[in-house]
């Protein structure tokens, strides 16, 4: 009897490790956060949909946390969108069990999208003339992007941000001169500072 009770729970060990390592390193597929993640965006700006691809929940038991991956998904808002390669949302663990707010951080990774379709998008979502602008003497070129959002654990309105990524092949054109072509540089914006 004390035989097959040791080999029942060693048994059982077995499984639950094989399970936390397939839930941390493969993940499962899953529909049921599709609408967290939708309502999140649509909380932030109603205007804003989000069209995703599969879902997937992996497990960090490093930092106790749970982490939503999709890929190959676009940000819409009035006809005009950003490709994204890669979306992750970090959620607190303990806060989700507690049904609390629970998102720590999102990071996007953006596909290599053209100038045009960023500034059309930015400029629908939130105008601004100056920017306007500039994004007009673009002609052509593209853009890939990361961005990291950091939310308060007190407050998730209160939000930091980095975003970093390439310009490529971009070309502008200058009154009065010809134009500049093949124009490449890296930036890295965080909250309140530019580089």
């Amino acid at each position: 009897m004390r035989k097959y009770l040791s080999i029942s729970v060693f048994s059982l060990i077995i499984i639950i490790a094989i399970s936390l390592f397939y839930l941390s390193y493969f993940g499962i597929k899953t529909d049921n956060f599709n609408s967290l993640i939708k309502n999140k965006i649509k909380n932030y700006d109603s205007r804003i949909s989000m069209i995703l691809g599969d879902v997937f929940l992996k497990l960090n038991l490093q930092e106790l946390s749970i982490k939503l991956n999709t890929k190959n998904t676009k940000l819409n808002i009035n006809q005009n969108y950003i490709k994204l390669n890669n979306v992750d949302v970090h959620l607190n663990l303990i806060k989700f069990l507690k049904k609390e707010n629970s998102i720590q951080k999102i990071k996007l990774i953006s596909d290599e999208n053209k100038i045009k379709n960023v500034s059309n998008f930015l400029s629908s979502y939130r105008f601004n003339f100056s920017r306007s602008l500039l994004f007009e003497q673009i002609k052509e070129g593209t853009i890939q992007a990361e961005a990291n959002i950091y939310f308060d654990d007190k407050n998730q309105n209160n939000l930091n941000y980095d975003l970093n990524g390439n310009i490529y092949d971009a070309t502008i054109n200058l009154i009065g001169a010809d134009d500049l072509k093949k124009i490449n540089f890296s930036f890295d914006i965080k909250k309140n500072k530019y580089i």
